[in-house]
């Protein structure tokens, strides 16, 4: 009986791996960086530096400065630091500007050439990388596992539920002979199998996260260069689609569990 109780665990912990590595790889499918051959690069991180404003400048000429700075191509961000909060005996103020990162050069010489600047100072440089061409056949890969991984699931579900049923068939027959219906037993056999699933999708956002913590700290890394950790809202789309993939794939495994529920249930009664 321990054995059995054993056995019927060591399934549900494959039902387990495999929903997870099958997430992952529907994960990681949409998470590669998209293959290309341009050698300039294709993601910059922003750029800031602080325009510092001629200590004579009147307000209609502030104005017109940060005007003339937030209408340039690829400024996303102008803020306003009166002179106080530079240094307690300053006047004037400044403006700190955030670009895109690629028009960084180009926006903080055109800042620097107004005639109310009286200076640029560089805050963050900006850092470019260009993207690692991932090949088709490294996704074809990903869809492989991922149907592999479906399968092995459903597999996984079969070996386990039919040693869970064969170790409870004592427990199973006293339910049927007392007259319990059969969602008393049939409920919790599919909660289980989507009670995996859950679990595996918590497991994969949690690896996801950690990657793109691990992907920002590290832009010139090969891990960002090779996939797209580092757009979080792309992150977010792909976690967010893990959740009905994987309710799916429980569901799934349940009604395996389900079905040999059926199947055993003349044989106990």
């Amino acid at each position: 009986m321990r054995a059995a109780r054993g056995k019927a665990i060591s399934g549900f912990v494959l039902v387990f791996v495999s929903t997870f590595v099958t997430l992952f790889a529907f994960s990681a499918f949409f998470l590669l960086a998209p293959a290309s051959t341009d050698s300039e690069p294709l993601r910059w991180d922003s750029g800031r530096f602080m325009v510092r404003l001629a200590p004579a400048v009147t307000t209609d000429e502030a104005q017109s400065v940060y005007a003339v700075v937030r209408s340039l191509d690829g400024v996303t961000q102008v803020h306003y630091l009166f002179g106080e909060e530079l240094d307690p005996q300053q006047t004037v103020g400044a403006f700190v500007v955030r670009t895109d990162g690629a028009s960084f050069d180009s926006v903080r010489e055109a800042a620097a050439g107004l005639t109310a600047v009286a200076g640029i100072e560089t805050l963050e440089e900006p850092v470019s990388y260009v993207r690692t061409t991932v090949s088709l056949a490294a996704r074809a890969i990903l869809l492989v596992l991922l149907v592999v991984g479906i399968l092995g699931t459903l597999v996984a579900a079969r070996f386990a539920y039919r040693r869970l049923l064969g170790t409870f068939s004592t427990e199973l027959q006293l339910l049927y002979l007392s007259g319990a219906p059969d969602t008393t037993v049939l409920a919790p056999v599919f909660v289980v199998g989507t009670l995996g699933a859950v679990g595996a999708v918590l497991l994969v956002i949690l690896v996801v996260c950690l990657l793109r913590v691990a992907a920002i700290a590290s832009p010139d890394g090969a891990l960002a260069a090779s996939t797209l950790l580092s757009d979080g809202g792309r992150v977010l789309r792909v976690l967010v689609l893990n959740v009905p993939v994987g309710i799916v794939i429980g569901s799934l495994a349940g009604a395996v569990g389900v079905s040999l529920t059926y199947s055993t249930r003349t044989e106990l009664r």
